[in-house]
């Protein structure tokens, strides 16, 4: 149909040239967050603020106005992978003391002004645009997260979507998917992994414990270059 026609699954090696093309931190992060964190943008992303983020256990807890009118619906909490990690670190450091929003710089910018700014990101790299230009970026980490054998459930939650909407408009096949099980068919002996899913050991929703962030302020909901416990 028209909306499977215009699905584009944007890979992470094309979004990493895409964000080489800014030295503007928070628009580099604010990429990142619809691409690796599948944000909804801007609506859950232009005003996030510090505190949400929680270093220790690596997830930020996403506030979400498109589905705050449904109970139980209001805020979802995400995990944040090495790929997004180390671009809300480098958007820390380069914070102002004091601050509470991650993207001071943006609260201004209007939805269609921030569209653009992606679109010439993606211009200086070399590509076109590709449709539904932030829920595509919303909708490959959908894809990945299910590819990487997380249970419908839990990939549900971290997106704020029901699995039928997920189904309707979100999941897609894309070509390297097909490749990746042709290999799988001719390599493994034992327990094959259809449909280029892959067992993951945090099956159930948890989070894979990762690497601490390595940075030299110790991280709070307000930034302060006094040590304070983290968020």
């Amino acid at each position: 149909d028209a909306n499977r026609e215009r699905q584009e699954f944007v890979s992470a090696e094309k979004v990493e040239e895409v964000i080489e093309q800014t030295t503007d931190i928070q628009l580099k992060a604010i990429v990142a967050m619809a691409r690796y964190g599948a944000l909804r943008c801007p609506s859950e992303i232009r005003e996030f603020e510090w505190h949400r983020i929680n270093w220790e256990k690596r997830t930020m807890v996403v506030m979400a106005p498109k589905t705050e009118r449904y109970a139980g619906h209001e805020q979802r909490t995400v995990p944040i992978f090495d790929d997004l990690m180390k671009y809300l670190e480098m958007l820390w450091d380069a914070a102002e003391d004091g601050a509470t929003l991650l993207l001071p710089d943006f609260q201004n910018v209007t939805d269609s002004a921030l569209r653009g700014r992606l679109e010439t990101l993606v211009h200086r790299a070399g590509y076109s645009l590709w449709q539904k230009a932030w829920q595509n970026l919303r909708a490959t980490r959908e894809m990945e997260w299910f590819e990487q054998g997380y249970q419908p459930h839990v990939v549900c939650q971290w997106m704020g979507h029901s699995l039928d909407t997920a189904m309707k408009h979100y999941l897609m096949l894309h070509k390297d998917c097909a490749a990746r099980a042709a290999a799988n068919a001719t390599t493994a002996t034992h327990n094959k992994e259809p449909n280029c899913q892959r067992t993951h050991p945090t099956n159930d929703g948890s989070i894979t414990p990762l690497a601490a962030p390595q940075s030299g302020d110790s991280k709070s909901g307000v930034k302060s270059d006094a040590p304070h416990g983290s968020a």
